[in-house]
């Protein structure tokens, strides 16, 4: 009987440091926390300065818009795709003035713009399913040259052409004024 007194009250002692040894840990436990959470350098931002440092793309505003000039060409489904990607859509042109502002900014011949007809060959809509209100179609255009024209590009001159969808070109996104802007 004695042999097993004796370990049990081993086994409590064993049992009595472990419980410390823990306790301990748990005390220290915050203080590591913080060390851990210091090292990762957190720093505090006003909304406004997340908005500017989250946006690395270059916008240009007017009249309650944001417009974003691409770098780099590409086809019009992917320019439109990347516009989405970006909260925005492929420029909308709803009037003389917006056309003019959105020439000013072109750097090369041409961009596309956010109108096609290829759900309907003839009806040309904007990306958001409206029908345009103004026109500025090159004289003779769109024409549907070769059966394949089906998106609109706008040139530097101020007007549009109807080209192949496939064909790469720059492109203009826009979206509502808002902080990445």
């Amino acid at each position: 009987m004695y042999k097993e007194t004796s370990y049990l009250c081993c086994n409590q002692n064993c049992f009595c440091s472990a419980t410390v040894q823990l306790a301990l840990q748990l005390i220290n436990l915050p203080f590591t926390a913080t060390i851990i959470i210091d090292s990762f350098h957190i720093k505090l931002f006003p909304l406004s300065e997340i908005c500017r440092r989250t946006d690395p793309l270059s916008w240009h505003e007017f009249l309650g818009s944001c417009y974003y000039y691409s770098e780099d060409e590409k086809q019009w489904e992917d320019a439109r795709k990347f516009c989405i990607t970006i909260s925005s859509h492929l420029v909308i042109i709803n009037s003389k003035h917006e056309q003019n502002f959105v020439i000013t900014k072109i750097k090369l011949t041409s961009v596309w713009i956010g109108i096609s007809d290829a759900v309907n060959e003839g009806v040309w809509q904007w990306v958001d399913g409206t029908a345009p209100t103004e026109r500025f179609w090159r004289q003779g255009e769109p024409n549907n040259n070769d059966g394949v024209e089906n998106c609109a590009v706008l040139y530097k001159e101020g007007n549009w052409n109807d080209i192949d969808c496939n064909l790469k070109v720059h492109f203009v996104c826009e979206k509502p004024t808002g902080c990445n802007c």
